[in-house]
């Protein structure tokens, strides 16, 4: 089985959001065909059950946007300057 997200947030008892894996958590993170729409996911639970799912809905989240304020260094080398500096940009599903 394919790990494709973490959840992040819970709307209601039945509509969750998840965070696609990328880069920083593994080695081989999803495609983009892995997580489409309409595709069905699940979550195992206790012993052979599992809770499914189907992806209704994507978002791309980019924290910077907006913020036009004064860089000290390119972002190119913000892993060489800064590397406690997080990569916060996402695809929520």
């Amino acid at each position: 089985m394919m790990r494709l997200a973490k959840i992040v947030k819970s709307n209601s008892h039945v509509d969750y959001v998840g965070r696609v894996i990328d880069v920083l958590d593994t080695d081989a993170p999803p495609s983009g065909s892995d997580y489409g729409f309409a595709q069905f996911v699940s979550i195992p639970l206790d012993g052979e059950q599992e809770v499914i799912g189907v992806i209704y809905n994507s978002l791309l989240a980019n924290p910077d946007y907006g913020n036009y304020g004064p860089r000290l260094s390119p972002a190119a080398d913000l892993s060489v300057l800064s590397p406690d500096y997080l990569n916060e940009q996402g695809v929520l599903i």
